[in-house]
């Protein structure tokens, strides 16, 4: 049109003059045809969870023309559209339809993706406050060790917890400085989706000072007690009480007549 926009115009010349000729006139048409859209760049934006905002990167390519002269539409639905970018804080990926529009071009649509990816933490193994523990005939270390997690944002601190389906002595002897490990981890609370273990499992050595103690057994003396010799022989015997779990303990009493 009259103002550069894409259109057609008709055209017919006039007024015209040169020696020795004179003009026929013929209307014409004079096309304005609309550039190719190339202004502006909307790229995806892909990134680990770290508690902030994040958007669409948008770029003025053509700096000839004027930003308020552009017009960009966001939709996550298809439906409803707005010129204010979408953005993502929590993991996981947000579609967004957009289409661009200015004087002179061709209308512009495409997608992008926000991506974010859940934010890796490690697993922590310590001492607890009772590192030892009187044998019980298992391996179980739950209440020798505390389990941590470091990587977590301050903010969601005491929203991610960490669980362990196991935790175990390498074996269930007495012993000192015995090593420990905590399996088949996983992540629960209101912030875990925004975080992945770098590990599924996390094992103490020595230096955790975890340990298990003997258990004291109880040995019953039977038919100990006092009677009057009468030259025949009286068979003692004793028998082990307060053995752990599935043990079987015997006693042997030898010259026990």
């Amino acid at each position: 049109g009259s103002d550069g926009t894409p259109a057609k115009q008709g055209v017919t010349p006039a007024d015209g003059s040169a020696t020795n000729y004179e003009f026929a006139y013929v209307a014409g048409t004079f096309t304005v045809l609309s550039r190719e859209f190339n202004v502006v760049l909307v790229k995806d934006y892909e990134g680990d969870y770290d508690g902030q905002s994040h958007t669409l990167i948008v770029e003025n390519k053509d700096t000839a023309v004027k930003p308020n002269e552009i017009k960009v539409q966001y939709s996550i639905d298809g439906t409803n559209w707005s010129e204010e970018v979408p953005a993502r804080i929590e993991a996981g990926k947000t579609e967004v339809q957009f289409k661009v529009s200015a004087k002179g071009f061709d209308e512009q649509a495409g997608a992008a993706t926000i991506t974010i990816h859940p934010k890796k933490v490690t697993p922590t193994i310590s001492a607890s406050a009772t590192p030892t523990r009187v044998y019980n005939g298992g391996a179980d270390a739950t209440n020798q060790v505390t389990l941590g997690l470091t990587g977590v944002l301050d903010a969601d601190k005491g929203f991610v917890t960490l669980n362990a389906g196991t935790v175990a002595f390498a074996d269930k002897n007495v012993g000192e400085k015995k090593s420990v490990t905590a399996g088949s981890l996983t992540l629960t609370g209101n912030q875990a989706k925004n975080y992945v273990l770098a590990a599924t499992t996390v094992s103490g050595g020595a230096d955790l000072g975890a340990g298990i103690t003997p258990l004291t057994a109880t040995l019953d003396w039977e038919h100990a007690d006092t009677r009057t010799y009468d030259g025949q022989p009286f068979d003692i015997t004793a028998s082990v009480t307060n053995c752990a779990g599935a043990d079987i303990c015997t006693v042997t009493v030898s010259g026990g007549k």
